[in-house]
């Protein structure tokens, strides 16, 4: 049975909209899109950034809205009071983007 849509095709559709994009500006607004849950509940946010620019290939708007995701779940599960990080790294040949955070994470019998 053949499947009802080409995986190949969406990939495609979804690089469509890859362009070099400065990782930087991507976490820098999802932490101010995320401020306000945070600081409803009165947590600690560190934001971590290179020094140096970091261009990635992809699509702004869905990055944003990816880091943007990750911040604003850490700031629903982690208790008032809490510490939430942001941290962007990368080297020659990848980004990477962590969000850690003092909530009491998923059970590991759930992962």
């Amino acid at each position: 049975m053949q499947p009802k849509y080409d995986p190949q095709a969406l990939e495609r559709a979804a690089q469509s909209h890859w362009k070099s994009t400065q990782a930087y500006r991507a976490v820098e607004h999802a932490v101010e899109t995320s401020r306000a849950p945070m600081g409803e509940r009165r947590h600690a946010f560190t934001l971590t950034l290179p020094e140096h620019p970091v261009v990635v290939r992809g699509d702004f708007v869905r990055l944003t809205q990816v880091f943007s995701n990750l911040l604003d779940n850490a700031a629903k599960y982690t208790p008032p009071g809490g510490t939430i990080s942001l941290a962007l790294d990368a080297n020659e040949t990848e980004a990477t983007v962590s969000v850690r955070d003092s909530g009491e994470g998923i059970a590991p019998e759930i992962v």
